[in-house]
């Protein structure tokens, strides 16, 4: 989260981050998905870097949430 903040103006930050932290919460993998796309193709146009970040980490972080290797 801390490296596709860091793309972001500080005002913007908060809620994006609570936006990731509650797609990362869903017990539904292709939910968060969902939410996590919509929050990128959201910041696409005015804040590409933050946007690419995401989507470059995105299904990769859910994968390892959703088969449970995040607390291994």
């Amino acid at each position: 989260m801390c490296n596709i903040a860091g793309h972001l103006p500080k005002e913007l930050q908060p809620s994006v981050r609570q936006t990731m932290r509650e797609a990362y919460a869903s017990n539904k993998y292709k939910t968060a998905l969902a939410r996590l796309k919509r929050l990128a193709s959201s910041l696409k146009d005015q804040h590409p870097g933050a946007a690419a970040s995401l989507k470059k980490v995105l299904e990769e972080t859910l994968t390892i949430k959703h088969v449970g290797l995040q607390d291994a």
